[in-house]
């Protein structure tokens, strides 16, 4: 058996009648991982985060199980969506079709086989890229005020003078461009660098964990208000379906699919007053405000800290 980083130059060496194990890329390399990911100061491969892994066993039995896990096949690191496609996109596209889903479910035996299952999740995973492209095509006319740069208009009053001072002085020192924030003024160029600056911190701030969460939970709440109506729309639906399976029921499975279509009518109903009461703009301004208070004071503390 041999572990090396550089698996392709050994492979003369390997014997027929052995076993040799190594974990790899399809080019012959072994990558490494962010240790700070997981604990580390320093950069670790797939076979030592199994190892890691495996730290309430022996140290031959933690060998020989993080080899067993790695010869399975764990060379590939497929990662379709990240944290924030996950939170602040994905969860909005499943609440939408949720209400269609259930209803299918409960009403139609043949999307409750595995296969189909299988198939059906496949196919909605693939469409959520067109949400995603829909959304962005909604959202096209929109402007959207930038609620953080506002904080820091001269004029303003949701921070106070005194903590707006020490964010313009912070601001100043972080970059040559932002001298301006030496001299503030209620000017449109002004203001113009306060968006300019705000923009910065967000591409600046993205480990950031405050800010990260501030941002995914801000941005969810306003995929679903800007998809408000296509959730409305897929609610309806919804219940449409449940309508037109009621009319297909024969009378000596009524009682039961009576119990049925109760239930479902409720769900599709709570998604229905889920969308038109639940999803508003005053909640969305207060996340708003949220995000904005993260990054100018979390987000611009911490890194003035670091530097």
């Amino acid at each position: 058996m041999l572990i090396t980083c550089y698996a392709s130059k050994l492979k003369r060496f390997k014997k027929n009648d052995k076993v040799w194990f190594v974990s790899t890329a399809e080019n012959g390399l072994s990558y490494c991982y962010r240790g700070k990911d997981y604990g580390f100061e320093f950069d670790i491969t797939e076979s030592e985060i199994d190892f890691y892994n495996c730290s309430k066993l022996e140290v031959m039995e933690r060998i020989e199980k993080c080899f067993s896990t790695l010869m399975r096949g764990r060379t590939m690191n497929i990662k379709i969506f990240d944290v924030y496609n996950i939170r602040a996109r994905l969860s909005v596209y499943i609440i939408i079709i949720a209400p269609v889903i259930l209803t299918l479910y409960a009403m139609y035996e043949p999307v409750r086989s595995f296969s189909f299952s299988v198939v059906f999740i496949a196919i909605l995973c693939a469409f959520s890229n067109y949400l995603f492209a829909l959304q962005r095509y909604i959202q096209k006319d929109k402007i959207y005020g930038n609620t953080t740069a506002k904080y820091l208009y001269l004029e303003d009053g949701h921070i106070n003078a005194c903590t707006k001072k020490r964010y313009y002085r912070k601001l100043s020192l972080m970059d040559e461009e932002f001298s301006i924030f030496d001299t503030p003024t209620n000017s449109i160029e002004f203001k113009e660098a306060c968006a300019s600056a705000i923009q910065w911190l967000r591409n600046n701030t993205r480990e950031n964990r405050l800010v990260q969460e501030e941002n995914m939970l801000w941005g969810f709440y306003k995929n679903l208000l800007n998809l408000k109506i296509i959730g409305i729309i897929f609610s309806i639906i919804a219940i449409i379906i449940l309508i037109t399976i009621s009319l297909l029921i024969n009378m000596k499975d009524f009682f039961y699919s009576s119990l049925n279509m109760g239930g479902v009518l409720i769900i599709d109903i709570s998604f229905l007053l889920f969308w038109v009461l639940g999803v508003n703009k005053k909640i969305y301004t207060v996340l708003d405000e949220k995000y904005a208070y993260a990054l100018l004071g979390g987000a611009l503390d911490t890194m003035s800290n670091n530097g």
